[in-house]
Order: C-alpha cells, then sequence, then structure tokens
C-alpha cells in the first residue's frame, strides 16, 4: 500500500475513534478500531475484510494462525470464535484498523461475472487469510471513509463503493480462495451455509446428521470440513455461540443467569455457568461484577 494512502487512512481512522474500541462509523457496514493496549481477547466474529494501519495483532481460529501488522489486509468470509492478541498498542501510538462487513451474497453475485480463468478454490483448513493490502483496495477504503465527510451523499455513493471494494477483493490474489466460500457447490460452500442455519436455530438442539444432509454432506465429511473452516466441530460451535450470546443478553441487562441460560437454549442455568466459566475464565455473576471488560465480542481485525 502506497504510504500517502496509508497516511490518510490512518489519519481518518484517528479523527473516526475519539475513545477506544470498535467504532461503527455513518457508512453503512465500516468501523474504525482503535486499541491502547496490548492484551488477549476472546471474539466471535462475522464475516469481514479489514486494513491494519498501525499496531500488531495475532488470531487464531483452530490450529490456524496469522500475526498481521500495518499494510496487511485480514478477509473472513464464515463467522467464527477466535482467540486474538494485541501484540503492539499504547496511548501513544494505538493499534489502529478499517472494517467493511463482507457481504458473501454481494460476492456470490460478483462471482458470477467473472471468467472461468479465476477459478474457486476449496478453503483446504484456511478459516480465514492475511496478505498484504493492494493500493487499489487501500484507495477503495479511502474512498469509504471520505464519505463520512459528505453524509449526505452516503445513500448512494457507499453501495456502490462497497460493491468496488467487493469486486477488487475478488480480483486480488485471494479471490479464488473468496470464491471458493461464496461459489454454490464447493465444501467451503457448504460449511457456510450450514454455519447459517447453525446460527438461525442455535437454541435448539443440534441434529449434526440432519445439518450434514440439508447442506449435501456425509456426516463425516461434514464434520472434518466444518472443522477445517471454523476450527471447532459443529456442537463445539452452536456452545459457543450460545455463550456469546448469553453474555450479550446479560450484558444488557434484560435477563438474570438463569433467563439467559434458557433463552439461549440450555435446559440447566448451573451448565450455562459452568460452561461460561470455562469459556471467559469467569463465571456469569463475577463478569457481571467485573463489567464485561475481561473479553469481548464486538472486535474485528
Amino acid at each position: 500500500m502506497r504510504a500517502d494512502i496509508a497516511r490518510s487512512l490512518a489519519d481518518f481512522c484517528r479523527r473516526l475513534t475519539p475513545e477506544v474500541g470498535f467504532i461503527p462509523t455513518a457508512v453503512p457496514g465500516l468501523a474504525c478500531v482503535r486499541r491502547i493496549a496490548a492484551g488477549e481477547k476472546r471474539s466471535f466474529q462475522n464475516p469481514y475484510v479489514a486494513v491494519v494501519l498501525q499496531g500488531r495483532k495475532r488470531t487464531a481460529v483452530g490450529s490456524v494462525e496469522h500475526t498481521y501488522g500495518p499494510g496487511d489486509i485480514v478477509v473472513t468470509c464464515i463467522d467464527f470464535p477466535s482467540f486474538t492478541t494485541i501484540e503492539e498498542a499504547s496511548p501513544e501510538k494505538p493499534f489502529l484498523s478499517v472494517v467493511l462487513e463482507m457481504n458473501r451474497d454481494l460476492m456470490t453475485e460478483l462471482s458470477l461475472q467473472l471468467t472461468e480463468q479465476s477459478l474457486p478454490e476449496e478453503a483446504g483448513g484456511q478459516p480465514f487469510f492475511v496478505s498484504s493490502c493492494s493500493d487499489s483496495i487501500a484507495a477503495s477504503y479511502l474512498r469509504l471513509l471520505e464519505l463520512t465527510e459528505t453524509p449526505d451523499d452516503i445513500p448512494l455513493l457507499a453501495p456502490i463503493l462497497t460493491r468496488e471494494l467487493h469486486a477488487r477483493l475478488l480480483l486480488s490474489p485471494l479471490g479464488g480462495w473468496i470464491r471458493g466460500v461464496c461459489s454454490v457447490g464447493t465444501h467451503s460452500n457448504q460449511i457456510a451455509r450450514a454455519v447459517t442455519l447453525i446460527k438461525n436455530d442455535f437454541r435448539q438442539p443440534l441434529t449434526v446428521a440432519d445439518v450434514a444432509r440439508r447442506v449435501g454432506l456425509s456426516e463425516a465429511s461434514f464434520h472434518r470440513h466444518f472443522k477445517a473452516c471454523t476450527g471447532h466441530t459443529p456442537i463445539q460451535y452452536q456452545k459457543i455461540l450460545r455463550l456469546y450470546e448469553g453474555r450479550l443478553i446479560l450484558k444488557s441487562g434484560r435477563k438474570s443467569v438463569s433467563g439467559a441460560a434458557y433463552e439461549v437454549g440450555y435446559a440447566s442455568s448451573s451448565q450455562f455457568t459452568n460452561d461460561y466459566r470455562r469459556f471467559f475464565g469467569m463465571s456469569p455473576r463475577e463478569d457481571i461484577r467485573a463489567g464485561f471488560t475481561a473479553e469481548g465480542t464486538d472486535e474485528a481485525a
């Protein structure tokens, strides 16, 4: 990425993050991230594409781990839980990144317009990718951020510029892998569909054989490809979804611990508490007293 574009992106990111955190902009799906302290964090990632502008971070999904820093782009196409470590960040030199939600339906639509010289690739056990950000993709990000200065232009131009950035990703070296997740008929796409099915009905008991049948895979093949793409078995994935949703309910103050447990599908509040403690490192009540500061659910790259 050209130095002048990188500086402009970082300047926008600083202006749009007056406080620490994951800060949505006025452009739909676009957010800026500022972190001022190193540390570990669990999060549940929706599909996104992010460019890192300052600082360094390490993310692990299952057995796959990537470390990335200034000038790198991070791309995910499937929702997954991850464990991240911010390795370089301080108040004087915070970790900065710009994040755009990945629209898989748009990627599928755009993929149909490509010629066969860019064939879909299987994920091959890669739930997410890190690569150097090209000048063209960085410039697309900059045009999106510039819209924050002319809010009246956002309704008309934001969809066009978002579409352009998605198209440039498909034309990048990662395009084949992205198409592998977004194109019908690949194992990666079958797992992406399975993830959607589980997310849409995560409160109900999960029948793995039924989900495998619905996406057109044998149960054994489904298990293998699901773990490669998400880092977890289907049952583990559903449990993690329930725990994150339960944490969001508790954070909102809408329910008690037992109420949150039953709302996300647990038959026993004690089992919810035990699973919560194992996953988040503290009980729900301890997390409430701590102000939910130990680990969050809203951070992307």
